[in-house]
């Protein structure tokens, strides 16, 4: 995509690209070190998840200046199709597609196309995927455990308000389900307990199964 194309792009241009296919959105917790052939998905990931694969996509909702000097150049140089976000990012290697942010928590898809957020980046993600017309949908990454899946970075910063997040996702797993729309957790590590548990290899066969 050339920079003309980039600046014309919104997330409405999204709006069922993926009809009927397998997406898998990826966190920066320590079980992304689990997905290997991340080829065969479609791929959603978020921030600088460009140092262990470049997906497909990419979001980025913090300001840049959020983020530590060892993390920020693996934002600017992503390789990714597109980098989904609603700040001014100053990015040169792929196409940006400004969106709007919906309501915080929010699960109804009836409304104009936005990205309903919470606190963590995978919520929007999830909310892209179901956007683009995932079948069904696998996290992987999205731990709340300790550490980053690049660095023994310690307790995650959200860890306390797991039981919120927890509720959250359940809520958006319900929104999803009563579009026809499954969700997985592929990690084995992850306290997210609302989402049945998978393997990625199983996913997979899930998709083969399906093509």
């Amino acid at each position: 995509m050339g920079s003309t194309e980039t600046e014309s792009m919104k997330l409405v241009d999204f709006i069922g690209i993926h009809e009927g296919a397998s997406i898998v959105v990826c966190g920066c917790g320590e079980s992304l070190n689990d997905f290997v052939q991340p080829e065969r998905f479609v791929t959603i990931g978020v921030n600088d998840i460009g140092r262990r694969f470049q997906p497909d996509y990419l979001i980025v909702l913090n300001p840049l200046h959020q983020f530590s000097p060892e993390r920020l150049p693996y934002i600017e140089r992503s390789q990714s199709r597109s980098i989904f976000t609603h700040l001014d990012l100053k990015l040169q290697h792929s196409a940006l597609v400004k969106v709007k942010l919906g309501t915080y928590g929010g699960t109804s898809f009836s409304d104009p196309p936005v990205l309903h957020y919470t606190q963590n980046s995978p919520y929007p993600a999830l909310c892209l995927a179901m956007h683009m017309g995932a079948a069904r949908i696998g996290l992987i990454g999205v731990d709340f455990t300790e550490n980053h899946f690049y660095a023994e970075t310690g307790r995650h910063s959200l860890a306390g308000q797991l039981p919120s997040i927890d509720e959250e996702y359940r809520r958006l797993g319900e929104a999803a389900r009563n579009r026809g729309v499954d969700v997985y957790n592929l990690s084995r590590k992850s306290r997210l307990s609302a989402f049945p548990s998978m393997t990625v290899d199983e996913f997979h066969r899930l998709q083969v199964a399906s093509d």
